[in-house]
């Protein structure tokens, strides 16, 4: 969300990502994608970072990738997490 401490939270998870896919809930208070790859580009050095325009796409982009090791973390907003739920039921 736009109004939380995305540098700090971003300091703490992304640098363990291999890879991180960027997209926003379906709500008014979501930061952009686009707003948070400078940051994934500072905090994930290496990383590969994709962006998507909604949690549907985020959750096909992750499952691709996930099956070498079969983990896919979603973390972000309850928000986020709440949608990404719902789309996997």
């Amino acid at each position: 969300m736009r109004d939380k401490d995305v540098n700090e939270i971003a300091e703490i998870l992304f640098p363990a990502a291999r890879t991180l896919i960027l997209t926003r809930p379906n709500n008014e208070r979501a930061i952009e994608p686009e707003v948070l790859v400078p940051i994934a580009s500072r905090y994930a050095a290496g990383a590969d970072i994709i962006k998507t325009s909604t949690v549907a796409e985020a959750l096909i982009r992750a499952n691709a990738p996930s099956k070498e090791c079969g983990l896919i973390l979603i973390t972000g907003s309850l928000y986020l997490v709440g949608e990404a739920k719902a789309v996997l039921q």
